[in-house]
């Protein structure tokens, strides 16, 4: 499942590089084509669509033959919510045609809270779909963010970014509910938890050059969020944990960048 992710990912990389080792005009050297540099800082916001997968097992505890032994619950993604990010770094300006800027620095994203919904069939068997559960999702995405500006052209450029760093998926207020002629069961109660994951994003997107001191950009960003996981539960479940694999967030935005040195 995560194989068209990583090589994704693999080919991005290898783009940018290559775009990045051979744009010099006339054959000039990457550093013999550095302008000058300065500091920035931004602000960011949009909204995400944070997928999981539809559905992920829990033991139920008993001794039945698999896959009986466990509970499933589906899930109803994606789940859509605003993010805001905040960042800085330093950009370097290059006296060339092609990625005549390159930004280094350090972005953090907060995904707001979404609503996670969906149902437990019991022993895994669709007629035992007895229960609708919920809980809260919110993410803190921190990385070391690389963006290449491929032209400029009229004040635009088009632009494509790399990031890499951590990834905190918070869980909590988790419910569940009997559905009607349903005798509630002992409910699993399961607490709150936060899991930091290794992260990466790609990211693609246009800026435009409003003046010496001030950028606007509108961009797409894919994350890769990975695990999601539950605290232990209550009482009989208390050996037993709700966890998601391969959280991905696909987001839209737009951002202000400020440098308060100009070029």
């Amino acid at each position: 499942m995560q194989t068209k992710p990583r090589n994704g990912f693999l080919l991005f990389l290898l783009l940018g590089l290559f775009i990045f080792f051979n744009c010099a005009e006339s054959g000039a050297s990457t550093l013999s084509s550095f302008k000058q540099g300065r500091w920035y800082m931004d602000i960011a916001g949009g909204a995400s669509s944070v997928s999981m997968p539809g559905q992920t097992s829990v033991s139920n505890g008993t001794l039945l033959m698999f896959p009986l032994n466990n509970d499933t619950y589906s899930t109803h993604s994606p789940y859509t919510n605003l993010n805001l990010g905040l960042g800085g770094g330093y950009q370097w300006q290059f006296d060339r045609t092609y990625v005549p800027y390159f930004n280094l620095g350090i972005q953090y994203t907060h995904i707001f809270t979404s609503h996670v919904e969906g149902s437990v069939t019991q022993f895994s068997l669709p007629i035992f779909n007895n229960y609708n559960y919920k809980f809260d999702y919110d993410a803190n995405v921190l990385v070391l963010n690389g963006k290449l500006d491929l032209i400029e052209y009229h004040s635009f450029l088009p632009y494509i970014a790399l990031g890499i760093g951590a990834a905190y998926n918070d869980f909590s207020n988790y419910h569940e509910y009997a559905k009607p002629s349903v005798t509630p069961r002992t409910t699993p109660n399961y607490g709150s938890h936060n899991t930091a994951n290794f992260t990466y994003t790609l990211g693609a997107g246009v800026d435009y050059h409003c003046s010496n001191k001030i950028w606007l950009s509108l961009g797409y960003e894919y994350d890769s969020l990975d695990k999601l996981k539950s605290n232990r539960g209550r009482s009989t479940w208390s050996t037993t944990q709700l966890t998601f694999d391969s959280l991905k967030n696909n987001m839209v935005f737009a951002s202000l960048s400020y440098f308060p040195a100009t070029l």
